[in-house]
C-alpha cells in the first residue's frame, strides 16, 4: 500500500493506493494543516487525540486515525512517517 496526501490549495485528500484498489479520502483542511497535525501527535507520545480543523487526530495501537463527519481513515505508522518528512 501507498499513501499520499494530496494537495488541492485549501483542501487535501488522502489517497491510498494498493494492487487491486484506490481509496481517497477528502478533508476540508489544507495539506499543511494536515502535516502539521500529524507532526504533532507523533512528536507528543502522551497526546491522544488532536483537533485538527474539522477534523480529528487519534492515536492508536495501530496508526493514527483521521476522523470526520464523513468517516474515518487510517494511516499505519509505517505510512506516517513518510507523510510528514514529504
Amino acid at each position: 500500500m501507498h499513501i499520499i496526501i494530496q494537495d488541492h490549495g485549501d483542501r487535501c485528500a488522502i489517497v491510498a493506493t494498493s494492487v487491486s484498489s484506490n481509496t481517497l479520502f477528502p478533508l476540508t483542511i489544507t495539506a499543511a494543516a494536515l502535516r502539521d497535525g500529524l507532526r504533532a501527535i507523533l512528536a507528543s507520545p502522551a497526546t491522544k487525540e488532536l483537533a485538527c480543523g474539522p477534523a480529528s487526530l487519534v492515536r492508536t495501537a495501530e496508526g493514527i486515525d483521521v476522523t470526520t463527519s464523513a468517516g474515518r481513515f487510517v494511516i499505519p505508522y509505517p505510512h506516517a512517517f513518510p507523510l510528514v518528512l514529504a
